[in-house]
Parts: structure tokens; sequence; C-alpha cells
């Protein structure tokens, strides 16, 4: 019987798991699905890794998975432009400089009430925007999964990023299977329910019950405000406010196959085409020089084309794509593959954003529960939420709590 027993195989809980094996605890890792990784999960397409979940190494200059991607064989290419920076200038021409003036208002705007802690809703900030609050609420969706109106300035202020960000051809999500290799898991076998009993825990679902003196929980908190495992006794009323505070935002993705050369070269970029509009994606093409498109997808509109299948998030994208580059695009792209997280029965969202005045439902999350429930993943990281180095990081925090408690 384990010790601990860890449930949910994404980042956050193989390296809790990890964490735990490495300091010689017996632990069990379970996990719903078929696969580890959650949310962050490469497909192999074409010959090539896709990225279906979370891709990029954010904060790369100081992310601790970097070193270990590169130890674990991966090449993760220093990527030195920031998103579609260069497009952007040409697209707006003399108008950029008033684009990047309303980019450092709003964040002068969130470090203000940081410093105050008087908290608000993001969108409370872009109302001297002017022109430019479509364009940085649609940027605000993709990174958030939300509208600027749903989200927490306080928190999102807090969520320190370096602004550099470094990508591998191989796949973030592979690297995570790669990290998650040996450990001890047992595969689709998704729990119902944790009770606290005198001695530690009980685990139970359709696979039967596990006892354990501890559990480490790191699943969605989607999934955990809908009950879909059940406490006993229920958990803190702060704590289920707490995941009620921290709903997973959308985001999602459709990937194409570029057949010739339709944008005259295969170098890489990145663009946003549209800046009239909330409603509209963020396209990166040729990818370490591939023959592949993506267009990513946040908030409402991402929610809606998820809802409505593949074929409408293919439909939004072309439409948008031919905007730009003309109606004769078309005829180069072919869909490759799309994502339906919002659909996922095991995940229900993108990543999380705390509301507006819940800045601090992070930590109060983070807590542990009566020493024998512990909890970990993005959406307890204060400084790092909605990425996988962050989740990562929650994992070893919630291992480095189980270890004092079992000392």
């Amino acid at each position: 019987m384990p010790e601990v027993v860890v449930i949910g195989a994404g980042m956050a809980g193989l390296a809790a798991t990890r964490r735990l094996v490495e300091a010689g605890r017996a632990v069990l890792l379970l996990e719903a699905r078929a696969r580890i990784g959650g949310r962050a999960w490469t497909l192999a397409s074409e010959g090539m890794g896709i990225d279906l979940g979370c891709h990029w190494w954010h904060s790369a200059d100081i992310n601790p998975l970097v070193g270990i991607a590169r130890k674990l064989g991966f090449a993760v290419v220093e990527n030195p432009i920031l998103w579609g920076r260069p497009f952007t200038e040409k697209k707006l021409g003399p108008r950029y400089a008033a684009y990047r003036d309303a980019w450092e208002r709003l964040y002068l705007a969130l470090e203000a009430r940081l410093d105050s802690g008087a908290d608000c809703a993001i969108g409370d900030l872009l109302a001297e925007a002017g022109e430019w609050r479509a364009p940085l609420s649609a940027a605000l969706s993709w990174s958030s999964g939300a509208l600027p109106e749903q989200l927490s300035a306080i928190d999102y202020a807090r969520a320190g990023s370096t602004d550099v960000n470094w990508h591998d051809p191989r796949g973030l999500g592979a690297m995570v299977a790669a990290f998650g290799a040996g450990l001890p898991v047992r595969l689709e076998t998704p729990v119902e329910r944790i009770r606290l009993t005198r001695g530690g825990v009980a685990v139970e679902g359709p696979a039967g019950r596990l006892e354990a003196r501890a559990a480490v929980v790191t699943l969605p908190t989607a999934l955990l405000a809908k009950g879909r495992v059940a406490f006993e006794p229920g958990l803190p009323e702060e704590k289920r406010q707490a995941l009620e505070d921290l709903p997973l935002g959308v985001n999602e993705k459709i990937f194409f196959k570029i057949e010739g050369q339709p944008f005259g070269s295969t170098a890489e970029f990145q663009a946003n085409l549209t800046f009239d509009r909330v409603d509209c994606a963020h396209f990166h093409m040729h990818e370490f020089g591939r023959p592949t498109l993506e267009a990513y997808y946040g908030g409402p509109l991402a929610a809606e084309l998820a809802a409505a299948g593949p074929g409408a998030l293919a439909a939004n994208a072309l439409e948008e794509l031919a905007r730009e580059f003309g109606s004769g695009l078309a005829k180069h792209l072919t869909p490759l593959a799309a994502t339906g997280w919002s659909q996922d029965p095991w995940t229900d969202g993108g990543y999380s954003y705390a509301r507006p005045g819940a800045a601090d439902a992070r930590a109060v999350l983070a807590r542990p529960v009566e020493g024998r429930l512990f909890f970990a993943g993005e959406a307890t990281s204060i400084s790092d939420p909605a990425t996988c180095h962050g989740a990562f990081a929650s994992g070893l925090r919630a291992a480095e709590d189980v270890l004092a408690t079992l000392a």
C-alpha cells in the first residue's frame, strides 16, 4: 500500500510523484486518461510533433524545465522573436507606436493596482484604450482564455513573465511525457471520492478503494468545482469558494498542413491579422520551417467554435486568413488536427484565471487540509499560473509539504 496517492498525471502530479519517489516514499499516481501529461499533449502527425496543449517554455531564461528538457535530450530552440511583433509593426506602420503605448499604459495600470492592493477587472483598466481596446482584449483572451472583464487585475499582475519564450520541435508535451516515464502510475483509473479517515485518506473510484497516509490532488479546478470528485467531509468553504473563483478559461487550436509556399517562403513568423475586434485568432506559420500553420483561439470565440467542432474552427481560421492573404490561400491549407479542451471530460477547459476580487484564491487553494490532503496544479501557482513550469513548481511544493508532514 502506498504512503501517498497522487491524483492526476499532469505536470504537477508528475513532479510531486517524482520528488516523493526520490525521497524514498511509497507513492502511487492515479490518472483517468490512458496517457500521462494532462494538458501537456504532443500529437505525432505527418512526422512532426504538434502540441495540442501547452507548447512554449515561458520565461525560458529562468524556467527550470529548460534544463530538465535538455538533460532529456530536447533541443529547446531559443526563439528570439516576441510573438507577432515584426508582422504587427509592418501591418500597423506609423500606428504601431500608439498600439505599444496602449500596452504600456495597461502594464502601468496593472502595477499600480498591485501596489495599491485594490483589485478590479482588467477590463476596467481599458477604459482609455480607445481603438486599441479590441486588440488588447483579444490578446488577453489568448493568454488567459477569458475576456478582460472576467480577469483579476492583481492576479494577472502577479504572474510575472520575462517575455522570453522558447520551443522545441519534439513538443513540450513530449518532454512532459519523457519526464514522467518510469514513474509508478496507474492509468485509466479515475477517482470519484476522497475520504479523510482516522489514519489518513481513502481514495475511491471504479477501480476500487485505496488507502494512504496522504493524497495530493492536482486535478483541474473546473472538475473539482463541479463536484466530479466528492470529498468527505466536504472541503472547507474558503476552498470551495477558491475553486469557484479560479475557473478555467477556454483556449483551442487548429493546425493546417501548408502545401507550397503561399507566404512567399518557408520562413517562420507569427501574426495578429485583426485589430478592430476581439473575436479573432493568433496565427503561427512555418514553425521551425515546417509546412504547418496554427490558429490559436481564446475566450468566448474559442468556446463557441470548439462546441461546433473542428469544422467550425477550420472555417473561422480560413475566413480570417483570406481577408489578409486572399481567397486563394485556402487551396494551400489542409486541416491536420484540432483541439477540444473545453469539451474534454477530464479537463473541461484550458487553464485557470482568477475572477476580479479573487486575487488571493490561488493561495487559498494551495493550502493543505488537515495535514493529509494537499493540492497542486497551475491554478495554485501565484507567480506562474497557466504555465507548465508553474504546475511543475506547485507539484514540488506539495511534495515538500507531504514530506514535512510524514517526517
